[in-house]
Parts: structure tokens; C-alpha cells; sequence
């Protein structure tokens, strides 16, 4: 009797391990499971209030396409208009009227770039609404946009009252050497001397004034116009003949200031003035003969996407300006 006893006890202790093994492995993969649900709520709350956050912003920084859209139309309109009140001085002084010009196509690149990202066309592709990222970016645009070509105006004012003022001096020295009957040879002394300062740069003076973003492509140099292709900036001008230079060490300053405002350069040490900090200087000899210059800068990370202007300089005498935007 003991032993028929014994046997469905054993048995039942054979059933149990199995179904102990199951109900654990089921709570585990119950509690595991219980985990990944916990993470996934709590990434999801994450992405929800993070969109929350985004959408407040853009509420508050209006970032409407439509709005922007008028405010980048309304910004053109007011660059283009004072850019045609300048150009249709008829005393005009011919380079800046050339780099006026200049300036005028660098503007309407920038506005169809900035357009596109607002209608979100700025890769190439159909329109199909922007993202709010591209837009803020457009909106950041159209601000630079209109300061950095308002600056350039102001320069461009700037330079033609100077010039304006040399004429008027050229003038009267002629009319007060006319009266006195000075001498022929004294007068074109005077004259010439006067002359000179037409452009507000003294007898040293640049024309074709160029500059181009490079790239070398199979062995050969390249303009590229696509930010993160381009390897360096090459300037490009000619010193323009004077009969009445002496020869002489002429200080060269190139500035490439970035869409950002800021100024290329590697002169970062006791720097703190920006007006002083420098993307090239070079120094050449002037002899009063008709000379090509050409200047390059390489900077070791990518050119950002953007307007870019380039301000050349004679020691402390701005020679020209020059702008070019890269995609």
C-alpha cells in the first residue's frame, strides 16, 4: 500500500517544474513587455510636448508662409527702388555704378533662393509648403537680406558724395588757377593731382574687380557656386594705370564677410574691434603701371550657405566691393 501511494506523488511533482518554467517565462516576457510599453509612452510624451514647445514658438514668432512671403516681396521692392534712385543719378560714378549692378543680380539671387524656401522649393523640387524649420530659416534670411543690403547702399552713398565732393574741389582749384593765370604747367599739376581723388582712393586705383568661389575638378579649377563643394575663394582685380604714382609698398586688405556678418579670417589673437579683423592682406609694389592681382583664401571647414560680400581696402581706403551668394 506505501508504494501505490508514493507514485502519483512523484508524478505530480513531474507535472509541476514544466508548468513553473512557463508561468515565469510568461511574467517575464508580461514584465518586458510592461517595460517597452512604459518607454514608449514616455518617448511619445517627449515628442508630443517637444512638438507643443515648436508649435508655440512658431505661433509666436508668426511664422506664416503668406506673412513672409509679403515681408520678403515688401523687402525687395524697398532694396530695388533704392537701388534705382542710386542708379539713376547721372553723375553716377561709373564703378560703383558697375558694382551697383553687380549688386543688383547677387539681390534677386538671394530672393529667389529665400522664395523657395518658403514655398518649399528649395531644393529643386515642386512646391509643396515648407517645413516650420525652413521656414525661421527664411525668415532669418530676409532680415539679413535687408540689412547687409542696406549697409551696402549706405557705402555706395558714401563713396559718390566723396567722389562728388573731390569733383567740386577739382573746380574751384581750376576756376582760382584760371583767375590767378597761374602757369600751364602749374595748372595741370593741380589739376591732375585733383583728379586723382575722383574715385576717393588717390592715384591707386582697382577696376574688374572679381571674385569667384573654386573648386578643383579633375585636375582643372572650377567656379562652384555650392557651398559645401566649394575648397576656396579666389579676388581678382587690376591696379589701374597713374602716370603720377611713385613707386611704392601698397597694403592690400581683402574682407569676405559671411551671410552670419561675421569676417573670415584666421586673425583671432588680440582681436577685438571686427572692423580690424582681416581675410587677406597682401602687400605689392605700385609703380603707377597696369597690374593683375589675384588673392585666395582656404579655410579648413565648409562655407556656409548664403550672401556673401567682399570689401577690398588701400590701407584704410575702400577700393570696392563685391557680393556672391552660394546655394
Amino acid at each position: 500500500m506505501e508504494e501505490t501511494e508514493l507514485l502519483p506523488r512523484e508524478e505530480s511533482k513531474t507535472k509541476k517544474g514544466p508548468l513553473f518554467i512557463f508561468i515565469f517565462l510568461f511574467l517575464g516576457s508580461l514584465a518586458f513587455s510592461g517595460y517597452l510599453f512604459l518607454k514608449y509612452t514616455e518617448n511619445a510624451k517627449k515628442i508630443a510636448s517637444q512638438n507643443e514647445e515648436l508649435s508655440l514658438a512658431y505661433e509666436v514668432l508668426n511664422l506664416n508662409a503668406d506673412s513672409l512671403r509679403n515681408a520678403l516681396d515688401f523687402a525687395k521692392q524697398e532694396l530695388d527702388a533704392r537701388m534705382t534712385e542710386l542708379a539713376s543719378q547721372v553723375n553716377l560714378n561709373r564703378e560703383l555704378r558697375s558694382q551697383l549692378e553687380a549688386k543688383k543680380i547677387s539681390l534677386d539671387a538671394a530672393y529667389t533662393r529665400i522664395k523657395n524656401l518658403i514655398t518649399g522649393e528649395e531644393k529643386g523640387g515642386i512646391a509643396s509648403g515648407a517645413e516650420p524649420k525652413n521656414l525661421l530659416e527664411a525668415k532669418r534670411e530676409i532680415a539679413k537680406l535687408t540689412k547687409s543690403n542696406n549697409a551696402y547702399m549706405s557705402q555706395i552713398e558714401g563713396l559718390q558724395k566723396e567722389y562728388e565732393m573731390s569733383k567740386v574741389k577739382s573746380a574751384e582749384y581750376s576756376n582760382l588757377a584760371s583767375a590767378l593765370k597761374v602757369g600751364n604747367d602749374s595748372l595741370i599739376v593741380i589739376n591732375d593731382s585733383l583728379s586723382k581723388k575722383l574715385k576717393g582712393s588717390g592715384s591707386f586705383k582697382i577696376g574688374n574687380l572679381n571674385v569667384e568661389p573654386i573648386r578643383t575638378r579633375n585636375g582643372k579649377v572650377a567656379v562652384e557656386d555650392h557651398a559645401a563643394k566649394v575648397e576656396q575663394i579666389k579676388v581678382y582685380f587690376k591696379v589701374l594705370i597713374s602716370e603720377y604714382a611713385k613707386e611704392e609698398v601698397r597694403n592690400i586688405r581683402v574682407r569676405i564677410i559671411t551671410p552670419s556678418g561675421a569676417v573670415l579670417s584666421e586673425e583671432t589673437k588680440n582681436l577685438m574691434d571686427s572692423d580690424k579683423v582681416n581675410t587677406i592682406v597682401e602687400s605689392i609694389m605700385y609703380d603707377g603701371t597696369e597690374k593683375a592681382v589675384s588673392l585666395y583664401y582656404h579655410q579648413q571647414g565648409k562655407y556656409a550657405k548664403g550672401e556673401y560680400d567682399v570689401e577690398i581696402f588701400d590701407g584704410t581706403t575702400l577700393l570696392g566691393i563685391y557680393s556672391f551668394i552660394l546655394i
